[in-house]
C-alpha cells in the first residue's frame, strides 16, 4: 500500500526545517536581539530626543523656562533674591552705621543726642531695604519682566553652555548647591530703578549677579561629560531605536506579529519615562538643599523643565499603542483570510490531482 502524498504546503516547512536549522535559529536570535536591544534604547531615545534642544537650542530653552515670568512662586521668590543681594552688595547696615557714627561724632559730648542718632540706625536700615523691595516688586510685577527674565534666561544657557563646551573665556560658576539661572539681568533693571526714585548712590551698587539654582551641584568635569553624550546620543539614539525596532520587524518570519511585539514595547518604553517623571521629582527635593531653594519652587522649575519630556513619552505610548492596534488588526485580517481559505478547499485535496 502506497503512502498517502503530501502536499507542498506540508513538505516545505519540514524541508526548510531539516535544511536550514541553524539558520532558522540564528534568525529567531538575531530577531529577538534587534527587539529587545531597540526596546532597551526607547526610553533613552526619549530622554536624549528631549535633552538635546535645550542643552543646545538657546531659544528652545528660553522658550520653555520664559513662562516661568509669570508664576507667582517664581515671582516672589526672585524678588527676594535680588532684594537681598542688593541690600548685601551695598552693605546698607554698614552704610548707616558709618553715616550715624559720623552724626554722633559732630556732637561731642552730648551722649543722648548720639544714642538718639544711633537708635535710628536700624530704623533706616529697614526703610532701605523695604524701598529695594518694593522697586523689585514692581520690576518684578510689570509687563515687561518677561523680557528681563529672558534676558536672564539667555545670558544663563549662553555661559552655562560655554563653560561646558570648555571655552576658556566662558565665566561661569557651579557653586555647591548648584546651577541655574542668573539673576543679573534683574538687578541692572532694579539699579536703575532705584537711582529713579532718588537713590543716587544705588548708581555704584555693583551688580548682583544672584542665581536660582534649578540642579543639584556637581563637578564640572562630569557636567561637560553628561553634556557631551545627551548632545551626541539626542542625535542618533532615537532613530537607533527605530531602526532596530523595524529591522527585528523586517528580519521576522512573522512580522505582523513582530511589528505588534515591537509597537507594544515602544509604548512601554514611553509609559516607563512618564512613570519615572514623579520619582524623578522626589529625588531632586530630596537632594536639593532647603535653604538654596523653596521645595515649591524647585517643584514648579522641575515641571517646567519636564513638560517638553512628558510630551514626547505620551506622543512615543500613543504612537506605539496605535501601530499595535494596526498590527493586530492586519494579524486578525490575515488569520481570518486563511481560515476561510481552509474551509473553502474541498475535501479530499486538490480535485484536479485527483482527476
Amino acid at each position: 500500500m502506497s503512502e498517502p502524498h503530501a502536499g507542498p504546503d506540508q513538505a516545505a516547512p519540514s524541508e526548510s526545517a531539516a535544511r536550514w536549522p541553524l539558520g532558522g535559529r540564528l534568525r529567531s536570535a538575531g530577531v529577538a536581539i534587534l527587539l529587545v536591544v531597540g526596546t532597551l534604547l526607547v526610553p533613552l531615545g526619549v530622554v536624549a530626543a528631549w535633552a538635546r534642544p535645550l542643552l543646545t537650542d538657546t531659544d528652545a530653552f528660553v522658550a520653555t523656562f520664559g513662562p516661568l515670568a509669570e508664576d507667582p512662586q517664581i515671582q516672589s521668590y526672585v524678588t527676594d533674591l535680588t532684594t537681598d543681594a542688593i541690600v548685601r552688595r551695598a552693605d546698607v547696615d554698614g552704610l548707616i552705621d558709618r553715616v550715624v557714627g559720623g552724626l554722633a561724632d559732630l556732637v561731642p559730648g552730648q551722649p543722648g543726642i548720639a544714642a538718639a542718632l544711633r537708635s535710628l540706625g536700624l530704623p533706616a536700615a529697614d526703610s532701605v531695604r523695604s524701598l529695594v523691595r518694593s522697586v523689585t516688586v514692581q520690576i518684578v510685577s510689570a509687563d515687561s519682566f518677561s523680557q528681563v527674565w529672558g534676558e536672564s534666561l539667555r545670558l544663563s544657557h549662553r555661559t552655562l553652555v560655554a563653560a561646558l563646551q570648555g571655552d576658556p573665556q566662558a565665566t561661569v560658576t557651579i557653586a555647591a548647591e548648584g546651577i541655574g539661572i542668573r539673576l543679573a539681568p534683574l538687578g541692572e533693571a532694579a539699579k536703575g530703578a532705584l537711582v529713579q526714585r532718588g537713590l543716587p548712590l544705588a548708581s555704584s551698587i555693583p551688580v548682583p549677579d544672584t542665581t536660582i539654582v534649578v540642579a543639584p551641584g556637581a563637578d564640572l568635569r562630569t557636567l561637560r561629560v553628561v553634556y557631551r553624550g545627551l548632545v551626541l546620543a539626542g542625535g542618533w539614539l532615537p532613530a537607533v531605536s527605530v531602526v532596530l525596532l523595524l529591522g527585528g520587524v523586517a528580519l521576522a518570519r512573522r512580522r505582523a506579529r513582530a511589528l505588534l511585539v515591537a509597537a507594544v514595547c515602544g509604548a512601554a518604553g514611553g509609559l516607563l519615562v512618564l512613570a519615572v517623571l514623579p520619582i524623578g521629582r522626589l529625588l531632586l527635593l530630596a537632594q536639593a538643599p532647603a535653604d538654596a531653594v523653596p521645595p515649591e519652587v524647585v517643584g514648579v522649575l522641575y515641571a517646567t523643565a519636564t513638560t517638553g519630556l512628558a510630551r514626547v513619552a505620551t506622543a512615543t505610548a500613543v504612537l506605539g499603542v496605535a501601530v499595535a492596534v494596526v498590527a493586530l488588526g492586519v494579524s486578525g485580517i490575515r488569520s481570518l483570510s486563511a481560515r476561510r481559505d481552509d474551509q473553502a478547499e474541498p475535501p479530499g485535496g486538490d480535485p484536479g490531482r485527483a482527476a
